[in-house]
């Protein structure tokens, strides 16, 4: 089993690069659901500050209307 500190350290390393789905990491398997929960709870922040500055950018624009988020 990992020390948490590994785990700590390995969400950390993954949302500084996130090109993997954190919670497949070989030796992290008994972390699973915690590393999934994660990875989905971090995207879905990103998705939120995303959807908000497409939503200003298109105020700024004029076309509001016309962005589906």
């Amino acid at each position: 089993m990992k020390a948490r500190e590994d785990v700590e350290q390995l969400k950390k390393s993954w949302k500084y690069d996130p090109l993997w789905d954190i919670e497949c990491t070989e030796g992290f398997e008994e972390y699973y659901d915690e590393l999934l929960a994660y990875r989905n709870e971090i995207e879905a922040e990103e998705k939120k500050e995303w959807d908000a500055k497409l939503l200003q950018r298109s105020i700024e624009l004029g076309v509001e209307g016309n962005i589906k988020l």
